[in-house]
């Protein structure tokens, strides 16, 4: 009589299957996030160099990890400021953003919501078509509506919002406004740098009114009359 094939091992090795899939998927995912990671800190040294006077050129660009979206988008942010310390007329200018512009379309869909790469965009666009072009414009809008406050980009984006406050449109004005009291909130350097800027700008009235809005909560607060807020 035959004997009967044992199931017992055959089930093991099937239950053991998804688990080993499942160990293989998050080693991968430990990889790529490593990988990234060094690319993004060989980014942040570079820029720190940029910062310096020392404006790198394509080929200085570490090897990014080809799924990264946001070491891809560091490196085209480190792209824009590298273009931006140059002249207008210097061909390595348009090359690099030539390259930010390819790399920005290449990433666009990877993430439903990203108001950061849309922040990057806008920098990009209007360095190759002007503060006003449509690109500019609906991107910058769109970072907005996507994510209300960015710590990296809030500086380039209050600046840009205030050269171009009356071109604004009115559902831009108040994500703006905001963004300018969460940053001069974040630092007294900002606020001493800010709120100035902001004064000389028909932002003010509306900047002050939230200022005042969000500053009355905070226990430190007591208003002097006639003195800009503190």
């Amino acid at each position: 009589m035959a004997s009967a094939i044992p199931s017992r091992p055959i089930k093991a090795v099937a239950a053991g299957v998804p688990l080993a899939c499942v160990a293989a998927a998050s080693f991968l995912a430990l990889y790529q996030a490593w990988g990234e990671g060094r690319a993004i800190a060989a980014l942040a040294v570079q820029d720190r160099m940029l910062a310096q006077g020392l404006p790198l050129l394509p080929q200085h660009a570490p090897s990014l990890p080809p799924q990264s979206a946001r070491a891809i988008l560091a490196d085209i942010l480190l792209r824009a400021r590298a273009a931006q310390l140059m002249r207008d007329d210097d061909p390595r200018r348009v090359l690099l953003l030539g390259q930010a512009q390819g790399q920005l379309d290449r990433i666009e869909g990877a993430r439903p919501y990203w108001g950061e790469y849309w922040a990057v965009r806008a920098f990009v666009m209007a360095m190759l078509k002007g503060d006003r072009s449509p690109n500019t414009v609906g991107a910058f809008n769109r970072s907005y509506r996507e994510t209300p406050y960015i710590y990296q980009s809030a500086d380039w984006r209050v600046d840009y919002a205030l050269r171009n406050w009356g071109s604004l449109s009115p559902d831009i004005r108040p994500h703006a406004i905001r963004e300018m009291v969460w940053l001069a909130r974040r630092e007294f350097t900002d606020r001493d740098r800010l709120i100035p800027q902001i004064r000389e700008t028909d932002a003010y009235r509306l900047f002050m009114i939230e200022w005042l809005a969000v500053r009355s909560r905070d226990a430190d607060f007591s208003p002097v009359e006639g003195l800009p807020p503190q």
